[in-house]
């Protein structure tokens, strides 16, 4: 496993624009940094995850965390590092790919305008897992002036930041039934957008363009050709899911066979659960009942 360094391109078409330097901090820019930040956080837990899995094979779990330790400090880690990194294990690629990211304390370290780049340096934050990157990143357009490119050129530092956690409201009975049946309501409204975003441009949006295509028009790949102005939800945002959570979408789904799948967390905010606790998926709608609970 390598010490933090890597480059990655992922390229993107802008609908504004063209002829200025991208800034740092342009909402295309980060949203594409924040991407490839996810991305390199679950290559380096699957580096991980196969390491582990090589050495637990020979030896028992005492001796497997000395030696990995040490393997670790050999590769340049801190001990604060190697402790979010086996913290990392317990995570699941699911949990890494929905975990929310924000990018902060983003500033430019060099502007060239004659070829339109510029170099950012940011912290990309996983607040559910406590863990912040400190990222290297550029941003430039195609000689042609009509596509842009994000590349993640290098990871500084591993480090914890303090997760934030929120006081969870306490709901009745009554409204936890409530809540349900509104969390259904919303799926099927995102739901029907969705096929109106079908119809108009022959696919479902992808995961990474999320549920977001339907109220703004994606620059990522790939770009609706007919997409309405207009949006396709009237509220002209996505909703979150009655306890103040995002519903999640992935495009193929990845929990059930279908083209897509929307869900929410339920009342605890956890993957899987019972009663009020349960998902509330878009597939199973008519099994989320609330009448017998």
């Amino acid at each position: 496993m390598k010490k933090f360094l890597f480059s990655i391109f992922l390229i993107m078409l802008l609908s504004s624009c063209l002829n200025k330097t991208p800034k740092c901090s342009d909402d295309n820019v980060k949203e594409l940094a924040i991407k490839l930040s996810r991305e390199q956080l679950i290559d380096i837990k699957s580096d991980l995850s196969e390491i582990v899995e090589g050495m637990s094979l020979f030896i028992d779990k005492k001796t497997f965390s000395i030696i990995l330790k040490q393997e670790l400090q050999k590769e340049g880690y801190s001990d604060n590092e190697i402790n979010m990194l086996l913290n990392l294990l317990k995570y699941d690629v699911n949990t890494l790919q929905t975990t929310n990211i924000t990018l902060d304390e983003i500033f430019s370290t060099n502007v060239d305008n004659s070829i339109k780049k510029c170099s950012c340096k940011a912290t990309a934050k996983f607040y559910e897992l406590g863990i912040g990157i400190d990222i290297i990143y550029e941003a430039q357009h195609t000689d042609d002036g009509k596509q842009i490119y994000v590349t993640l050129n290098e990871i500084d530092n591993l480090h914890t930041i303090p997760i934030q956690k929120t006081a969870q409201k306490k709901f009745s009975k009554k409204e936890l039934k409530e809540n349900i049946k509104k969390a259904q309501n919303d799926i099927k409204v995102l739901e029907t957008a969705i096929m109106m975003y079908k119809l108009d441009n022959g696919n479902y949006p992808t995961t990474s363009q999320g549920l977001q295509a339907l109220v703004k028009k994606t620059e990522l790949e790939p770009i609706p050709n007919n997409w309405n102005p207009g949006g396709y939800l009237s509220t002209n945002n996505v909703p979150k899911d009655p306890w103040g959570n995002d519903y999640i979408y992935r495009c193929p789904a990845e929990t059930v066979e279908a083209g897509y799948e929307i869900y929410s967390l339920g009342a605890d905010g956890k993957e899987g659960g019972e009663g009020y606790n349960a998902d509330i998926h878009s597939k199973f709608l008519d099994s989320n009942e609330t009448d017998g609970w």
